[in-house]
């Protein structure tokens, strides 16, 4: 028997009975069990491990990368819980699936790269040298 207010199929019978019998009107659209849905905002991410930023938020979701928000309202977005929850298995399983790195971490070489190159106090940069040898030996190139 289906309750008031419960959609019902040609033959009267509930149709989400068959499918979930303690479905409720909410949960049951056209005959389809649906769990309820949960909405995210930044701070549900944050809660779950991702602190990323609004704007690496939507380069991951531009580049199909990362689930694509839903928007509330002017300037407030969420996500559904459901693909984020997709979204960080996806991540692990892609992490179980990458080939193990050796335990030991290789060092790299640091010669030619000025950028990750060991600095010695008092080195000068270009730009230094150019200039006044007193003002030069006091800015050290980080």
């Amino acid at each position: 028997m289906s309750n008031p207010g419960t959609p019902t199929g040609f033959d009267g019978v509930d149709p989400c009975a068959s499918v979930l019998p303690s479905a409720s009107p909410a949960t049951c659209l056209s005959g389809v069990a649906r769990r309820p849905i949960t909405l995210v905002g930044q701070e549900g991410l944050e809660k779950r491990g991702i602190h990323y930023s609004r704007s690496h938020l939507w380069r991951l979701e531009a580049e199909g990368r990362f689930p694509r928000r839903v928007k509330l309202g002017n300037g407030r977005v969420a996500w559904l819980l459901d693909e984020i929850d997709d979204y960080l298995l996806g991540l692990a399983a892609a992490r179980d699936a990458a080939p193990s790195a050796p335990n030991s971490v290789a060092k790299k070489s640091h010669e030619g790269d000025r950028r990750t190159a060991p600095v010695e106090l008092g080195q000068l940069s270009r730009r230094d040298s150019s200039q006044s040898p007193e003002r030069a030996t006091r800015r050290p190139m980080l």
